[in-house]
C-alpha cells in the first residue's frame, strides 16, 4: 500500500513539471507579444494565427498521440515529445519574421499535443480511484503555475532587460532534465503493459467495460460523455486562448498599462487557475463531476465577462482574471482527464482524452484566436474578451447532460483493462 502510495505521487510530480514547462513554453510568446509583434512587424491577426497553427498542430497530434501511446506504449510518446518541445521553445528566440514563426510553433504544438493525452492516462490510472480527481488536478496545476502565474512575471522581467529573445533561449536546459527523469523514474501503467505484452506473445487482448463488453477503439465515440466533453473543450478552449492571445495586449492598449504591470495583472489567472485546478477537481471526487462543472462554466463566465467590460483598477482586473482562472481554468481536469477517461476502461484513455483535448484545440486553439484576432482589428480588443466570456458560458449547456462519472458518487471502482 505505502509503496503504491509513494509511486502515484512520483508519477504526478515529475508530469507536473513537464506539464508546468509545457505551459511555459506555450504561452511565452504571448507575454512577450508586445515586444515581439513590432520586432517582426505582425498585426493582432498574425498574433492570433501564431496561437492558431501551435493549436492545430497540438490538436491533430492529442488525437493521434493519445491512441498511439495506448497501443504502443507512452512513455514511448512522453520523452520524445518532452524533448522536440523543449528545442523548439529555444528556437523560439531564433525566428526573423512571421513565417518562421509559424513553422516553429507548429512544431511545437505537434509535440505538445502528443504528450497530454498519454501523461494524464498514465496518472488516472495510478491514481487510486477515491482520489483520482485530487491527483490529476494537482498534476494540471502545474499549468497555472509556470504558464499563467511565473510564465507573464518571468517574461516581461527578463524581457524588458535582455529582451525577449533570451526568454526563449533559457527553456532548453529544463526540458532536457525532465525527459531524462522521466525515463529513469516512470514506468508504463498496466493496461499498456499488459497490451505490449500480448502483442508480444501473439496472444489476443480485449478491451471490456466496467458492464463486462468488449470496446474498441472505434466505439469511443458512441459515449455521451465524450462528445458533450469535446464540445465543452471547444468552448473552453476559445476561453483560454483568446484571453492568452489578447489580454496582455488588451490591458496594454485598452487599459494603457506599463507590460511590466500588464504581466503582473495576467498573473491573477494563473493564481486562479492553479487553485480552482486543485479545489474544483479534489471537491469532485465527493459532490460529483457534473455539479462541478455546472458551477464552472456559470461563475468563470461571468466573472470573465466583468473582466470584458469593466474599466477598473489594476487590482480589480487582477481579482476578475483570478476568478476566471479558478472557475474557467480551474475545470480543465473535469471536462478533459476525469470524464473521458472514468467513461471508458483505462486501456482507451488515452484515445479519450485524446479526442476532446485534440478537437478543442483544432477549433479553440487553432481557429478562434485567428478569429479573435480578426474581431480585434475591426471592432477593438475588448470585443476579443467578450468572444472569450460568452464562450465559457456556453459551455454551461453541454455541462447539463453530462453522465455522472466520479467512482464515489457511482458506487464503483472502474476496472484499469480488460
Amino acid at each position: 500500500m505505502e509503496k503504491r502510495w509513494s509511486y502515484e505521487y512520483t508519477v504526478v510530480l515529475i508530469h507536473w513539471f513537464i506539464w508546468g514547462f509545457v505551459a511555459l513554453d506555450r504561452l511565452l510568446v504571448t507575454y512577450l507579444f508586445p515586444m515581439i509583434l513590432p520586432e517582426l512587424k505582425m498585426s493582432f491577426t498574425q498574433a492570433g494565427f501564431i496561437m492558431s497553427i501551435l493549436g492545430l498542430a497540438w490538436g491533430v497530434m492529442a488525437i493521434f498521440g493519445g491512441g498511439l501511446g495506448d497501443r504502443f506504449g507512452r512513455k514511448k510518446i512522453i520523452i520524445p515529445a518532452t524533448l522536440i518541445f523543449s528545442l523548439t521553445s529555444w528556437a523560439t528566440g531564433l525566428v526573423r519574421n512571421f513565417f518562421q514563426f509559424s513553422a516553429i510553433r507548429a512544431i511545437m504544438g505537434c509535440a505538445e499535443g502528443s504528450y497530454y493525452p498519454s501523461a494524464v492516462a498514465t496518472i488516472a490510472e495510478e491514481a487510486k480511484a477515491s482520489r483520482r480527481g485530487l491527483m490529476v488536478g494537482l498534476h494540471q496545476t502545474g499549468f497555472p503555475v509556470w504558464g499563467m502565474f511565473l510564465a507573464p512575471i518571468y517574461a516581461t522581467q527578463v524581457g524588458s532587460v535582455y529582451g525577449w529573445r533570451w526568454v526563449m533561449y533559457l527553456t532548453l536546459i529544463p526540458g532536457i532534465i525532465l525527459a531524462v527523469v522521466h525515463w529513469r523514474f516512470i514506468r508504463e501503467p498496466r493496461s499498456v503493459a499488459e497490451r505490449i505484452e500480448a502483442k508480444k506473445k501473439g496472444l489476443a487482448y480485449k478491451i471490456v467495460s466496467e458492464k463486462g463488453e468488449q470496446v474498441t477503439v472505434g466505439s469511443v465515440l458512441r459515449y455521451r460523455n465524450i462528445i458533450l466533453s469535446t464540445l465543452m473543450s471547444i468552448c473552453f478552449m476559445t476561453n483560454l486562448w483568446v484571453l492568452a492571445a489578447f489580454a496582455t495586449l488588451f490591458l496594454t492598449k485598452v487599459h494603457n498599462l506599463p507590460v511590466t504591470t500588464a504581466g503582473f495583472v495576467m498573473s491573477g489567472q494563473g493564481v486562479g487557475a492553479l487553485l480552482g485546478m486543485f479545489c474544483l477537481a479534489g471537491i469532485s471526487d465527493r459532490i460529483g463531476r457534473k455539479p462541478a462543472m455546472i458551477l464552472a462554466c456559470v461563475v468563470g463566465g461571468l466573472a470573465n465577462l466583468w473582466f470584458a467590460l469593466s474599466g477598473a483598477a489594476p487590482g480589480m482586473l487582477w481579482f476578475l482574471l483570478l476568478l476566471t482562472g479558478f472557475f474557467c481554468g480551474g475545470s480543465f481536469p473535469l471536462y478533459l482527464s476525469l470524464v473521458p477517461s472514468e467513461t471508458v476502461p483505462f486501456a482507451l484513455a488515452g484515445l479519450a482524452i485524446g479526442i476532446p483535448t485534440g478537437v478543442g484545440e483544432l477549433v479553440g486553439s487553432g481557429i478562434l484566436p485567428t478569429i479573435g484576432g480578426m474581431i480585434a482589428d475591426i471592432y477593438g480588443l475588448r470585443a476579443a474578451m467578450l468572444l472569450a466570456a460568452v464562450s465559457a458560458l456556453v459551455a454551461t449547456i453541454f455541462a447539463l447532460f453530462i453522465i455522472e462519472t466520479a467512482p464515489r458518487k457511482k458506487g464503483i471502482a472502474i476496472p484499469a483493462a480488460g
